[in-house]
């Protein structure tokens, strides 16, 4: 995740990704959604450690068991 944060004079700052490589994040949709996601292509700024890095996403379909727990 991006590392970020706004001083109290209203400057934006950005520093190096505290993520490693390989780590990842699972999210559980409890309803229909629409999500969209930012690799932070600038390759400029320290947000992404000035370096594009590729992304990867993969996206689940919950068994029937899941769905009924779930109260889909």
């Amino acid at each position: 995740w991006m590392q970020s944060w706004i001083t109290e004079d209203g400057a934006m700052n950005f520093a190096p990704p505290l993520a490693e490589k390989g780590e990842y994040i699972d999210f559980l949709a409890e309803m229909d959604v629409i999500a969209v996601c930012s690799v932070c292509p600038d390759g400029s700024s320290p947000c992404n450690d000035f370096e594009a890095k590729a992304l990867r996403m993969q996206i689940l379909e919950p068994d029937d068991g899941a769905r009924s727990e779930a109260g889909c």
